[in-house]
């Protein structure tokens, strides 16, 4: 009875123990989220790292998400304190849910955008746009703060599963004193972070895609006056570095988006590497998949004899500009191209003008532009024909 009793009071420590250390690393985690965003602001406006307008873009929203989890996260602090004794304190969590997934979502994939921005900057293992391999060796006080940089990085996603680990050996040590309600509580809790780290996990993936093309735009120069990579709803689907466009001299590393197709010339001479570090990748040309006329298509070499790109397999896009062809070593490669590439093509439903405003110069007489368009919206003019516009 007394090694009973022993055991329950042991219990009952532990409670109170892992209660003030959820609170306690709940107000470290804070704290750091604090110092993540005065390292990143220092990053982003200290000229010495030399980022161009798409890395800034990426730092200043990374910045936004941290502020907005420690917003959530402070919340969280309150409810802690009250979780043994106020039965209504597990809704809030069910409360910050949503927000704490997307928050976090968002977070773990832009902070590996950050990590992939300084890892290149310090002339680490990058291939592309994804990180690979460790950090160099950088002494000093630039070493010391990106190394500090790097741990801070990580630490919302560690800190997101180890509130399992301390509601389980809560609700462990309550089964043993008998305490059903404190039980009952931290099992619930215990859950729900279960829950969100999942969905967390979910999400990244959609969040990945998105900004992946931020990515790849801070590394493509030569961009056409007007043209921009980054547009809403644009994700990434594939890319290969291993393309060769029919009558072109040299390789093209293709990026396939949900709604387009991006072509670049990567590599140059070691003179044009070190001219541009960053953006390694030269823009040739972008074609919109709502433009593609007729399915992609895989054929065989034109030629198996021949000692140019005629002897490897293609696959073929036809848009308004006519037919280009990209050739692979790989045949295997270019069919998943292909079906990926008519797969999106699929996902696009082309609008229809629900109004045409003719140019002046084609209108009969003046009611035609009397009309009550108020309701309508301008989104589009005609390429070929500058002066239509188009009311949606």
């Amino acid at each position: 009875a007394m090694a009973a009793a022993d055991d329950k009071e042991a219990a009952g420590r532990r409670i109170k123990q892992r209660h003030s250390e959820m609170q306690d690393t709940e107000t470290k985690f804070i704290s750091d989220l604090e110092k993540l965003n005065e390292m990143l602001t220092e990053l982003q406006q200290d000229k010495k790292w030399k980022l161009n307008d798409n890395q800034k873009t990426l730092m200043q929203r990374t910045i936004d998400v941290v502020q907005n989890i420690s917003m959530v996260h402070s919340s969280l602090v309150e409810a802690m304190q009250k979780l043994p004794q106020d039965v209504n304190a597990t809704g809030v969590l069910q409360n910050v849910e949503e927000e704490m997934v997307s928050t976090h979502a968002h977070f773990r994939t832009l902070s590996t955008c950050i990590m992939v921005i300084v890892q290149k900057k310090m002339g680490g293992e990058v291939v592309g746009d994804r990180t690979v391999g460790n950090s160099p060796k950088v002494g000093g006080e630039k070493g010391e703060f990106v190394s500090s940089l790097m741990e801070l990085l990580t630490r919302p996603t560690r800190r997101l599963l180890q509130y399992q680990l301390y509601l389980d050996e809560i609700a462990n040590d309550a089964d043993k004193l008998g305490d059903m309600r404190i039980k009952g509580l931290a099992s619930e809790w215990s859950q729900g972070f279960k829950n969100i780290a999942g969905r967390v996990n979910e999400d990244v993936r959609t969040f990945q895609r998105r900004e992946r093309v931020q990515l790849i735009a801070a590394r493509v120069r030569a961009m056409p006056d007007g043209m921009t990579l980054v547009q809403p709803g644009r994700e990434f689907l594939l890319d290969d570095g291993d393309f060769r466009e029919f009558g072109r001299a040299g390789y093209r590393h293709l990026y396939l988006f949900n709604d387009a197709l991006l072509i670049c010339k990567p590599g140059e001479n070691m003179l044009g590497k070190l001219m541009h570090k960053d953006q390694d990748l030269k823009f040739k040309h972008l074609i919109p998949l709502s433009k593609v006329s007729q399915p992609a298509v895989a054929r065989p070499p034109k030629d198996a004899s021949s000692t140019g790109v005629e002897q490897l397999p293609f696959f073929e896009i036809r848009d308004a500009s006519g037919i280009t062809a990209f050739h692979h070593k790989e045949m295997k490669t270019l069919q998943e191209w292909v079906d990926t590439i008519n797969k999106a093509r699929e996902g696009i439903s082309a609008a229809t003008p629900a109004y045409q405003l003719h140019p002046l110069s084609k209108a009969p007489n003046l009611q035609e532009l009397s009309i009550n368009l108020s309701e309508y919206v301008v989104v589009a003019t005609d390429q070929e024909e500058k002066q239509n516009l188009y009311m949606y």
